[in-house]
């Protein structure tokens, strides 16, 4: 039977879903293109309306999140692989410093780089960041050590997808099969922020890994990049369990709400210079906005598992809610922006308070 998770205690959505659906076309739409379509955060963007967590709305919490307040609650997370081109645009390398203030709670069975950019030097460059503050950050959770996450990264396929048919086997796409038959009783979810070839062609080589994984990914100009690889999983794996967002993903960038809370602020406030990763948090100058701000909408392939029901991808999330489609029974796409950017007051004070464990000591076990 496979495991189900519950949801990790914030009740119902605290709004109603605001927006239209989503465009769906494929590859058309740059993220600059698509910032100046939503505005830039969709506007008030929604934040704050998460009642359940006892916080003002329109305010950013920082460190004020109620005592004992910790997300996710459950007692340990999904399986994951996590793909993006790391060394790309901006949001790629700060989403990878956000994924890595959650490696306690996910079952990281892989961190992997994607074509436009396949180096591993980004993933390597950070985990020497996390080795500087591992010691506090084991004293707050069970977090893996520098060594295991190095022993989990791969690289990716020398390019993508040419023809209709995948060719070749990279080393991420034989660790996506590894991992999906290593328990196929629990799911293991591939949330790709960057090119589809690995996942194309893990799904060619081994087509019976679909009943073990699930994928959620990014499109627009990851869909440019690499086309035949996204086609191919559309057309040819119709069945697949697969949430892919052309639109939605933009409700997690973020400049200023029409409060005047500026997030760049929040950023740079409870987030830059907090330890090297906080420090190198300052330094990236994301597409669309200034330095050091909140750019990740990559954020949302493995936001849908940290904080709802991941099982349900219609039930709301940290990685928002989405729609199904005709497509076929395991296909959703975007519902609206609103429905992450909702949850901004609690992702960010999460995220500083992790950022945090690693220059503070926490209690030890004896």
């Amino acid at each position: 039977m496979s495991r189900h998770h519950n949801s990790a205690g914030r009740g119902e959505d605290a709004q109603p879903d605001d927006g239209a659906p989503g465009s769906t076309d494929r590859g058309t739409i740059s993220r600059r293109q698509m910032l100046n379509t939503v505005g830039v955060g969709l506007g008030v963007m929604a934040v704050g309306t998460s009642g359940a967590s006892g916080q003002t709305s329109g305010q950013y919490p920082g460190m004020d999140a109620p005592d004992g307040y910790r997300v996710p609650a459950y007692s340990e997370g999904p399986r994951c692989l996590y793909l993006n081109d790391f060394g790309g645009e901006g949001d790629n390398p700060q989403g990878l410093i956000h994924f890595l203030q959650y490696v306690d709670y996910l079952r990281v069975e892989g961190i992997c780089s994607t074509q436009p950019i396949p180096s591993t030097d980004e993933i390597h460059k950070q985990i020497d960041m996390y080795e500087e503050h591992y010691e506090n950050y084991r004293t707050h959770s069970d977090f893996p050590t520098p060594d295991e996450l190095r022993d989990i990264t791969y690289s990716a396929a020398s390019s993508t997808q040419s023809g209709s048919t995948p060719s070749g086997l990279s080393e991420t796409a034989e660790r996506i099969i590894e991992r999906a038959h290593a328990d196929e009783e629990d799911p293991l979810y591939v949330c790709v922020g960057g090119s589809m070839t690995e996942v194309a062609q893990a799904l060619h080589e081994d087509p019976s890994i679909k009943d073990s994984i699930r994928v959620t990914s990014v499109g627009t100009w990851n869909t440019d990049q690499d086309p035949a690889a996204r086609d191919y999983v559309y057309n040819e794996h119709p069945d697949l369990w697969w949430v892919e967002s052309d639109s939605a993903y933009a409700g997690t960038w973020t400049a200023e709400d029409e409060a005047g809370v500026d997030s760049c602020g929040y950023m740079e406030e409870h987030v830059h210079g907090v330890g090297a990763l906080g420090d190198y948090w300052a330094t990236i100058e994301p597409c669309c906005m200034g330095q050091g701000c909140w750019q990740t909408g990559d954020f949302y392939t493995y936001a849908i598992l940290l904080h709802g029901d991941p099982d349900d991808p219609t039930s709301p999330s940290w990685g928002g809610r989405w729609q199904p489609t005709d497509h076929g029974p395991n296909y959703w796409t975007d519902l609206s922006g609103t429905t992450i950017g909702k949850w901004a007051d609690d992702y960010f004070a999460d995220f500083a308070r992790r950022l945090e464990w690693g220059v503070t000591v926490g209690i030890q076990d004896d």
